[in-house]
């Protein structure tokens, strides 16, 4: 079915002569650009033809439809839409220049360049055996303002420049897992236009301050001892949800570029802090003042947000590794760093999962480096969490304290989100 709405489209395309380039006006308005160039790269080419392809034949109100494929509004992307895009097929913005694409070697060369002087490049983003950091950090000034809900309840955010970060792992080079599914790959240069992120996940309070505003329903465990302290991050929240509380807060999820970035600046580290361990050293021996994130299943339920100062962001943002997971806007595609647009990549346009980052109490090592990708049904509201703790509690309290192979699964169901604006 889907081959033939292609053949419809592409067919719509060649009766109106697939009219761009040569046309005697190859500017088009902005309006109308941002429109049609779907990926935003900065010209309505075949790759946009083919993101309005794969929407073919969604309706309003169904599973599929986005509003910016419907170019004409009548709430169905038909071939009333393609002959629309077609007087857009070939022009290019006045406004945005056109990025060429990005491969591994131009990333490299960018970061040894003079914008990434500081960086020495070696087993790019990796440490050696003695997991040492081999790359040089880079530093930057952390900007701060605190943004208040409707409500008037505070929620400080930290800035994220525009420019250029090194986006993506060579993690199945690094050793990091045999199983690595290589989702991360390949490394490639992004550049994002500036936004501003919240400093923590948003917590309990918070949430219940919108809960009581808009009559939404209560999550899962925010009325659990273990989960539903005021400082706690929320969880048992599903994707919708996150969507809601940030869209009251007039502001939206990050995507997923939007979160990496924000997560481990320009430079490739592995952590938000850098590359090395999450705790001091590699044998995870010490108290919770020697940690930089409540990972590895040391403990069975969350802190409260802001508890590791030594985890810190390069951009200021807490907690970005371990707690909880967090929501991103974007659909997952295993594949997508190998077609996504170097600039403000928003993820493929259909899939059926979320994606999320930053691990949680249960991720391991790998699970909370900054470049992991985890994926999960948007519906999801964690209802596996409670089993978990249960379980844990239980064997912490048996002289064989081993957690049950049927609950070990549940840990990355601890989700919760922050937002960007």
């Amino acid at each position: 079915m889907k081959g033939a709405f292609h053949f419809l489209c592409i067919a719509a395309l060649l009766m109106t002569g697939m009219p761009g380039v040569s046309q005697a006006d190859p500017l088009l308005s902005a309006r109308t650009l941002l429109t049609a160039d779907f990926d935003e790269d900065g010209q309505v080419n075949l790759s946009d033809f083919f993101l309005l392809a794969g929407a073919f034949g969604a309706r309003q109100g169904e599973a599929g439809y986005e509003g910016r494929y419907d170019l004409n509004r009548d709430g169905r992307v038909d071939l009333g839409d393609v002959f629309t895009f077609s007087d857009s097929f070939g022009k290019v913005s006045p406004q945005r220049p056109l990025r060429p694409p990005v491969r591994l070697g131009d990333v490299l060369k960018t970061i040894s360049g003079p914008r990434f002087a500081k960086v020495r490049v070696h087993n790019h983003g990796g440490a050696d055996e003695d997991g040492a950091s081999n790359v040089a950090l880079i530093s930057v000034d952390i900007e701060e303002r605190m943004d208040r809900t409707p409500g008037g309840m505070e929620a400080p955010m930290v800035k994220v420049p525009a420019g250029d970060f090194v986006m993506g792992s060579n993690a199945r080079e690094l050793g990091l897992r045999e199983d690595f599914p290589g989702d991360e790959s390949p490394i490639h240069l992004v550049y994002l236009s500036g936004f501003w992120i919240d400093k923590y996940e948003v917590t309990n309070a918070q949430y219940r301050e919108f809960m009581e505003a808009t009559d939404y329903p209560k999550p899962l465990y925010i009325d659990e001892p273990d989960f539903g302290g005021a400082q706690q991050p929320v969880v048992g929240v599903t994707w919708d949800d996150a969507v809601a509380y940030c869209k009251w807060r007039g502001m939206y999820l990050p995507t997923e570029a939007q979160w990496e970035k924000a997560a481990r600046g320009v430079d490739g580290r592995k952590y938000p802090w850098g590359n090395d361990f999450p705790d001091e050293d590699e044998n995870g021996i010490g108290g919770l003042e020697n940690l930089r994130a409540n990972f590895n299943s040391r403990h069975y339920r969350t802190f409260d947000v802001g508890s590791f100062p030594k985890g810190v962001s390069p951009y200021g943002a807490w907690d970005m590794a371990g707690n909880v997971w967090e929501w991103c806007a974007d659909y997952y595609e295993k594949d997508y760093y190998k077609v996504s647009p170097p600039e403000n990549p928003k993820g493929p346009v259909l899939g059926t999962t979320r994606v999320v980052r930053g691990g949680a109490a249960h991720g391991d090592y790998d699970d909370v480096r900054a470049p992991y990708r985890g994926d999960v049904h948007p519906a999801e509201r964690n209802d596996l969490v409670v089993d978990y703790v249960n379980a844990f509690k239980k064997a912490m309290a048996s002289e064989n304290p081993e957690i049950p192979e049927s609950s070990l699964f549940q840990y990355r169901y601890f989700i919760g989100f922050r937002c960007v604006k």
